[in-house]
């Protein structure tokens, strides 16, 4: 009969050409596209920030390294840095070059470390607008001297916005840590504008462009988690008493307590973000298996229905004249078509079709 070899054949021609097209397209070659910031560009960037001035002043690399070697009471800051200038402001600092080298990376992390002539205070901020680009910053701290490092170009030295009693170096370290909790906060609130924008979009749009968005924000907010949940425990050590910072006094610790608590509202507003982000991502694959799961269904049917008349046909065989028993072809594929029905009929009164 027509109904045994050639109906098996067209049934796995059907999966085929079903399947065919998504398993090419997943199988394709997707280039592995990583987000890295360009490196420095051009001569590097030094501005001088002078107590009771109105605002930073250029200066150049060559004044840099003569004030590093003997630091006045001055904020200095330095930027679009190049390799091979951070051994040259290592070698005029007199601190290990590694360690600079290590704070400029971008998978740095929040960090105090206490030298001889300098305290190194490394801290991360997100980069204004753009959620998965963090621009460390190195904090060199003396008595009198603060010196500010970043590989790219950054506009960190700012006026204090109020009047404050703070000696100069404790208003240019409390203004850099002001600026990374204030670009932290902005960055919580620009992802979870996103996150809103991901919930309200229909389920039907691409599942490819869905899971790299959300999986590039999983990982944003988890990098600022982490630096987050470090920059609390820093600044708690610090109003403590348990890490010291040169130019800061116990009337300063409060403040620092002050900021300690903030970062650490930021560190759970953005850990709430993440859960979110995380249950998009069990919900998306929720609903992609449940759309897997009723296609296999109804591909359970359709081989079914069409295994009933392959398995009469393979029995009988494709000529009756010389069969023992009196059935003819269209008594065959009568009750063929009988039973088939009726296995359809019992799918549908389980509601496989629904």
């Amino acid at each position: 009969m027509l109904w045994s070899a050639p109906a098996l054949r067209i049934l796995l021609l059907f999966r085929v050409l079903l399947f065919g097209p998504r398993i090419g397209h997943g199988l394709q070659h997707q280039p592995l596209i990583l987000v890295v910031a360009p490196p420095p560009a051009g001569p590097p960037q030094v501005t001088i920030l002078l107590p009771g001035a109105t605002g930073p002043c250029e200066t150049d690399w060559n004044q840099l390294l003569q004030w590093a070697a003997l630091p006045s009471g001055a904020w200095l800051h330095a930027s679009n840095l190049a390799p091979e200038r951070l051994n040259a402001i290592a070698s005029a600092l007199g601190v290990p070059h590694v360690m600079i080298e290590a704070a400029l990376q971008e998978s740095s992390f929040p960090r105090i470390e206490t030298g001889a002539r300098w305290t190194a205070l490394t801290v991360s901020l997100p980069v204004s607008g753009d959620g998965l680009h963090r621009d460390p910053v190195l904090l060199l701290v003396s008595e009198n001297s603060v010196l500010s490092l970043s590989t790219h170009p950054l506009d960190l030295q700012q006026l204090p916005t109020e009047s404050t009693d703070l000696g100069w170096v404790a208003h240019c370290v409390l203004q850099i840590i002001r600026l990374v909790l204030a670009r932290n906060e902005e960055f919580a609130g620009r992802l979870e504008r996103m996150v809103r924008q991901i919930e309200e979009a229909p389920v039907s749009g691409s599942p490819e462009g869905f899971f790299r968005q959300t999986f590039r924000l999983k990982r944003a907010l988890s990098t600022a988690k982490g630096d987050l949940w470090r920059l609390h425990g820093l600044l708690e050590m610090i109003a403590d008493g348990r890490r010291h910072l040169p130019g800061l006094g116990e009337s300063e610790r409060e403040t620092i307590d002050d900021m300690a608590e903030e970062a650490d509202y930021l560190y759970e507003t953005v850990d709430l973000v993440r859960e979110s982000v995380l249950s998009l991502i069990e919900l998306r694959l929720d609903l992609a298996s449940h759309e897997t799961n009723r296609f296999m269904r109804l591909l359970a049917v359709v081989t079914t229905l069409a295994l009933i008349p392959s398995v009469v046909g393979g029995l009988l065989g494709m000529n009756l004249w010389d069969a023992p028993w009196s059935v003819t072809l269209g008594q065959v594929a009568f009750g063929s078509l009988v039973l088939t029905l009726a296995v359809l009929y019992t799918f549908m009164a389980k509601g496989w079709f629904r």
